[in-house]
């Protein structure tokens, strides 16, 4: 029987003579052929098979997005984004439909003894319908008189639907319950975090292609980092890290307060003022991919390295390092 180091060879080999696109043709293949038979499988098993295909097209999308890909832009953009940002909001419109027909199959449940409030359900409706429209023509620097009728017309819906449902015993509206400080509470923490949600989901394409004028492909993939162990190399264009780094290492971003110790136990300098000696353009500045250490600022990619993370600095033994990139960015010795 083969052991390990043998099948490692016997696949290598067999790969030589199969092209890439065999290859790659494999992987979708096996991918498949785990969703299927998780179908009737374990919960462990269907879990597996639902993350190595979140994986798999994970990869495609980085590839897609990746500036050397040779595809055409305009087929790369295609599969990123199937249809403009109009459709994916219209998809909703079958999906819904598909619902109702789908709730007949529900269990039937006993109906209350009073009849439906049609007339509380239009003012509902209605004010919220017109408060949106205000508010969306605000934002579109539409006419002062159209937006002040439109506020004006949900405050009158507003009004009119509290004052219908005051003396009910079962309101559609049930103010009466704002009364307990707890449930108030729950209330606005509820719309407040559903309010910034519905913000940041909305509005962040519209960020990238207005503000930063980025498409579906020239939107950059996360920053990832590239860590292999070096004894030593003349690359200008790396970074070289102490070996005992690696498990603290994380991406992020420019905050207020962060500083780059330069000098070995002593001097610090602020990011800002490295950014502003390198001539950084301050547009860039949020979105440029730092590197931490421990939660220490360990590495700007491309212009300093602290003295504190980098390897082979005085008073340390010689030893292996940690040769890191991060995703080809080019890197500048401080």
């Amino acid at each position: 029987m083969l052991n390990a180091s043998h099948a490692l060879q016997a696949y290598k080999t067999a790969s030589r003579y199969r092209s890439q696109r065999d290859q790659e043709a494999d992987v979708f293949r096996q991918a498949i052929a785990a969703l299927k038979s998780a179908r009737n499988g374990s919960p462990i098993q269907q879990i597996r098979a639902l993350t190595d295909n979140r994986r798999l097209w994970t990869t495609v999308g980085d590839l897609l997005r990746d500036p050397g890909n040779a595809l055409p832009e305009a087929l790369r953009a295609g599969i990123l984004s199937v249809a403009t940002w109009p459709w994916l909001f219209a998809i909703n419109l079958p999906i819904g439909v598909a619902t109702l027909f789908a709730a007949r199959a529900l269990p039937r449940t006993p109906h209350a003894a009073r009849s439906f409030d049609t007339l509380s359900a239009l003012l509902n409706a209605l004010f919220f319908g017109l408060l949106i429209v205000a508010i969306d023509s605000v934002g579109h620097g539409e006419l002062a008189l159209y937006s002040v009728l439109a506020f004006a017309g949900a405050g009158l819906a507003g009004v009119a639907l509290v004052v219908r449902q005051l003396p009910r015993t079962s309101p559609l509206l049930p103010v009466d319950l704002l009364c307990i400080p707890l449930f108030a509470l729950s209330i606005a923490t509820s719309v407040c975090s559903f309010t910034a949600q519905m913000l940041a989901y909305i509005a962040m394409p519209f960020y990238f292609q207005d503000a930063l004028g980025r498409g579906a492909v020239a939107t950059p993939a996360v920053p990832r980092l590239c860590l292999r162990e070096c004894w030593g190399c003349d690359e200008p264009q790396a970074v070289h890290l102490r070996w005992d780094s690696a498990d603290r290492l994380s991406v992020g971003y420019r905050s207020p307060g962060l500083r780059l110790r330069v000098a070995p136990g002593g001097r610090t300098r602020k990011l800002q003022d490295i950014l502003t000696d390198a001539k950084v353009p301050r547009a860039v500045r949020d979105h440029l991919p730092l590197v931490f250490c421990g939660g220490h600022l360990a590495w700007i990619p491309g212009l300093a390295v602290s003295t504190e993370f980098e390897a082979g600095g005085a008073g340390r033994a010689p030893g292996p390092s940690w040769h890191v990139t991060m995703d080809g960015a080019a890197v500048r010795r401080w």
